[in-house]
């Protein structure tokens, strides 16, 4: 009787605690949610895009960008890649507030291209559903094209 007492105390405290609501994003994954992996991106509605974005896309996107250049992206939000009003354009890809994608990027900032091809895009592929190209063998179906326009 004390162990089943001592468990339904547990389980109401975790669950008033987990229900609760926070201000601050969950800790960063690896990869998608849960709901997510159930359901292909072009198939989730608005609702189920946005939590994915704010779950799982911001605070990795936040993690990896900070850790890369914390003086350029020491404050990433949403208009970071969707641009300086958002949701005005219905946080639409690619966006055009970021440059067209040209290969000239990788000589114009090898580093920020190198961080972008290494980093950004596998994540970002993995968050869609998605494989990132990989230039090697041609396959893949995630690219810079994503998020930058083509050239």
């Amino acid at each position: 009787m004390r162990n089943t007492l001592c468990a339904v105390t547990l389980l109401s405290v975790f669950s008033v605690a987990c229900s609760t609501t926070s201000t601050q994003s969950p800790p960063a994954t690896e990869t998608v949610t849960a709901s997510h992996e159930k359901k292909p991106w072009e198939t989730m509605t608005v609702e189920e895009k946005g939590e994915v974005m704010n779950t799982v896309v911001m605070p990795k996107a936040r993690e990896l960008f900070s850790a890369f250049n914390p003086e350029k992206y020491g404050d990433v939000k949403c208009s970071l890649c969707h641009g300086p009003n958002p949701k005005e354009v219905n946080f639409k890809m690619p966006s055009t507030s970021l440059p067209k994608f040209a290969m000239s990027m990788f000589e114009e900032d090898p580093e920020e291209a190198k961080f972008m091809a290494e980093k950004i895009l596998p994540f970002i592929a993995d968050a869609l559903g998605k494989k990132p190209f990989n230039p090697a063998d041609g396959t893949g179906d995630a690219k810079c094209i994503l998020c930058h326009r083509a050239e």
